[in-house]
């Protein structure tokens, strides 16, 4: 299980109105709440009956309780407003966590499985639409979405510098789709100073990163791997940073090239590839020079498209390496693409708003909307069939966001009604 299977579970009960149950707690959601894609609880704004309780504030989603402590939720400010911890697997004789600065005690629920499948009731085309109007509705459903990102690192930077905001979520993208919050944790635990003063030495840079990942703890025979190893352990006591715990890595079902030690890698060799220069303003000042968009997409392609080469070209983890075929790439232009909807392009659109540049801040929007290929949320897509028709009408990499977005806003809290593509309900 995945804890987006429970971001589900959630959805539905708040669907169906159901009151539910474990160890003598009885939880009834009102209002499941917002979906955050960023750094923070899993769900935010929510409101729930809890032993009869109303209560309102942020619930994080765990496999096991334990997760809470692991990730260092109960040491991190963004989690203080936390009041409901849900489980998908049933913890031992603690059934609750604690946060440091609240010092409050959060209860523990374990959410079963619905008997009832989550998708009930069948979607169908309502009143007929134009194709023009459709892909001008699902424009604006993608440029809502990118209006939330931007809102969020326009909070993010009011406490971190961009350099800072960059690295953290640029970790979270090299995650998806199933570590993002433990490449998101990898990057706290090493913070920008240390990146800084390795930064020219990029194989101590990577031993760092492979150590406090926890990847160094086994036992190898690949020459490499070993002298990682030795690297880590030369330099860990002056990092004071714990090590993350293998469970919190997903290794099966992830696919070579989006192994956690390759994308390690990838990220050693994006800074190799700017000699120095901090990444993000770079980015920032190649994406202000305002090109025509194919040029300024052909561009970042390129600078994020690094090529591998020596050990990686050969390897997609630690003492494995690839049997059939070599790696061209670290980064693939749909993971490039995630990059650019997901952090380089609401990024780039609030520091343009913190430096009061509406006009660099309108061209980055027209620039999202415009970008080209297929979206990358192909297991959405399998869930709810009927979306991919959409993606025929606005050919382009961010209709999976607005669909993602329809499917927040208006299909998972069954505001069916007043679906913005005229779409209805054949129960």
């Amino acid at each position: 299980m995945q804890e987006t299977e429970l971001y589900r579970y959630w959805e539905f009960y708040n669907k169906s109105g159901d009151t539910i149950f474990w160890d003598n707690n009885s939880l009834k959601i009102l209002d499941c709440g917002d979906l955050n894609e960023h750094s923070g609880p899993d769900f935010q704004f929510a409101c729930f009956q809890f032993n009869g309780i109303v209560y309102h504030g942020a619930v994080e989603f765990h496999l096991e309780i334990d997760d809470w402590y692991r990730h260092n939720h109960h040491r991190d400010p963004a989690y203080g407003d936390v009041v409901l911890h849900v489980l998908a697997r049933q913890p031992g004789k603690t059934k609750y966590v604690k946060h440091l600065a609240s010092g409050r005690s959060i209860p523990a629920f374990v959410l079963p499985k619905p008997v009832h499948s989550v998708n009930k009731n069948r979607c169908v085309k309502g009143k007929k639409l134009s194709p023009a109007r459709i892909k001008g509705i699902l424009q604006e459903l993608a440029l809502q979405r990118l209006d939330l990102k931007v809102q969020s690192y326009a909070k993010s930077l009011k406490s971190y510098s961009e350099h800072a905001v960059f690295y953290s979520h640029f970790f979270r993208v090299l995650g998806y789709p199933f570590n993002k919050n433990s490449f998101e944790l990898l990057a706290q635990k090493i913070p920008l100073h240390i990146f800084e003063a390795f930064k020219n030495k990029p194989v101590i840079l990577m031993a760092i990163y492979f150590g406090c990942a926890g990847f160094l703890q086994g036992s190898y025979n690949d020459i490499f791997a070993i002298r990682l190893q030795k690297l880590y352990s030369h330099y860990q006591a002056s990092l004071s940073c714990s090590i993350l715990h293998p469970s919190q890595w997903q290794m099966s079902a992830v696919r070579p090239l989006n192994h956690p030690h390759f994308r390690i890698a990838a990220w050693i060799a994006f800074l190799l590839s700017l000699q120095n220069k901090a990444p993000f303003t770079v980015i920032y000042h190649q994406l202000q020079q305002r090109l025509e968009y194919r040029e300024a997409y052909q561009l970042l392609q390129a600078l994020l498209s690094i090529k591998t080469r020596g050990y990686w070209r050969d390897h997609y983890a630690l003492d494995k390496s690839l049997k059939d075929k070599k790696n061209d790439v670290y980064l693939g232009p749909a993971r490039i693409n995630e990059l650019l909807s997901n952090l380089i392009i609401p990024l780039s659109i609030a520091q343009a708003n913190k430096g009061q540049n509406p006009g660099f801040s309108s061209y980055l929007k027209d620039f999202y909307l415009w970008m080209p290929g297929k979206s990358g949320y192909g297991s959405f897509f399998r869930k709810q069939p009927w979306l991919m028709e959409y993606q025929n009408i606005w050919q382009s990499c961010n209709t999976g966001q607005a669909l993602l977005h329809l499917n927040n806003v208006y299909c998972s809290v069954n505001q069916c009604a007043v679906c913005p593509l005229g779409r209805k309900i054949q129960g």
